[in-house]
Formats: C-alpha cells, structure tokens, sequence
C-alpha cells in the first residue's frame, strides 16, 4: 500500500541479507527493493562543475570578506594583503568541516544564533564604514595600521553571516553522502579553497590597483565614499535578512 522500510547499514551485504531474511520469511506481501545509494550524490565531473559554478558565485560577489579585502589592497598593497586572503580561505574552510560534522543542524534547531551573528557582522561592517573615510591614504595607513593577520581573518569568518550561509547551503546540495564520510568533507573543503583563492584575491588585487591613483584627491573620496557604501549595503542587507528570520522564529513559535 505504499510504505517504505529503510535500512541503513555500514557494509553493502547487509541489504543482502535483509532482502534474503524477507524472502525467507514469505510474508505474502508484494516488495520492491531499491538501492538507496543510488539515489546519493557521489564524486564525479557533474558534481565538480555544478559545486565549482556554486562556490565561485558566492565567494566573487560582494560581501564582507571581499569588501575588507579591497579595501586592505587599497591601503597596503595586494603582497601584505595576502595573510588576510589565506586567513579567509582556512577560516572557511574550518566553518565547512564543522558544517559538515553536524554544527549545521545547530544552526537549524537553534536558529537565534544565526541572527545573533548576522547582527554583530551587521554592526561589525558598519563600523569599518565608519572607518573608512579618510582612511585611504597608503602612506600614512601604513605607518599607523597593519592589514589583517592570518588568525584575524581566521576568527572574522566565524562572525560573518554570508560564510555561514555559504556553508549551510554548500553541504545541504552538494554533500557527496555517497563517498567515504571524511573523504566526502575534504572534498567540500579542496573544493572550497581552490574556488575561493582566486575569487578573492580579485578584489584584493583591484584594491591595489586603485591605490595607484589615490594622489588624485577626488578618486579618493570616490573610493572611500563607494567602499562605504558597499560596507553599509552589506549590513544592511544582512540586518534585514536576520530581521526578517526573528520574525519566522516568532511566527513559528
């Protein structure tokens, strides 16, 4: 009449010896037998493609990592700059795994921390806004600041919101459940890096571009007027996301 029994073991006979247990047992009942596996996402080309089109859209596109990085090339160049872009990628990387290991289904039961991130990354991006004006002069930033460290940009993955995101949605569609569980999540991870290194060194590497013409007093305005608002659409954006998740969760209730 339509029900389905599931049974879930480590070795492939295990569905042999069920089947041979039910057809033993001469129930008298019509059953159909389906490999559930079959039905599980596993490595090939189709998957690489599909993840590496996934992960390279979210990790171009603008948001806080990629605001900061510009603006990091901007005052102290792409070279000095690239602790922070190795710092994002492992950071990410680490959020992935965790992700992957269940932390995931944290994030569903108790959704609250979510928001709770969402609104420190808000508030956090509203301050570098803040920050920005009259920040964009390379002499003088680098003798009074330094770019972020490798474990600064680590620790800010864990309180940027669109990471998180990118995480939760990455295992959700494209979890190889098919392969060996730890070879499935350095998968999501290589992936993930190989993806997000050169993503993100674009805008990176656009920062120091334009620092080239910072003499010019109007294009610096220019460049911190248009960084500032990337940095405060981002937060707002990101405010208006998690409002919008309260009131779900209140709905819910």
């Amino acid at each position: 009449n339509g029900n389905e029994l599931r049974v879930d073991g480590k070795k492939k006979d295990d569905l042999q010896t069920v089947m041979q247990t039910i057809e033993e047992a001469k129930i008298g009942i019509p059953v159909q037998f389906v490999n559930y596996r079959d039905w599980q996402i596993m490595i090939n080309l189709e998957l690489v493609l599909a993840i590496s089109s996934f992960y390279f859209v979210m990790y171009v596109t603008p948001g806080p990592n990629n605001s900061i990085l510009t603006a990091s090339g901007i005052k102290f160049g792409f070279f000095r700059t690239i602790p922070n872009i190795f710092g994002i990628s492992c950071g990410h990387g680490i959020q992935l795994a965790l992700v992957a290991l269940g932390l995931g289904s944290l994030f569903e039961h108790y959704p609250i921390i979510l928001v709770v991130l969402k609104y420190i990354g808000a508030i956090y991006l509203l301050y570098l806004a803040w920050k920005m004006f009259g920040s964009l002069n390379p002499s003088q930033s680098e003798e009074k600041s330094s770019p972020l460290k490798l474990y600064e940009a680590i620790f800010f993955q864990f309180v940027n919101p669109k990471a998180w995101v990118i995480c939760a949605t990455a295992v959700s569609l494209f979890f190889p459940q098919k392969e060996n569980f730890f070879v499935a999540i350095i998968f999501m991870v290589f992936m993930s890096t190989l993806i997000n290194l050169p993503s993100i060194s674009l805008w990176a590497f656009g920062g120091s571009i334009i620092r080239f013409y910072l003499s010019n007093k109007k294009i610096k305005i220019l460049a911190e007027l248009l960084l500032s608002i990337l940095l405060i659409g981002t937060a707002i954006t990101i405010a208006l996301w998690a409002s919008n998740l309260i009131f779900i969760i209140i709905k819910w209730l």
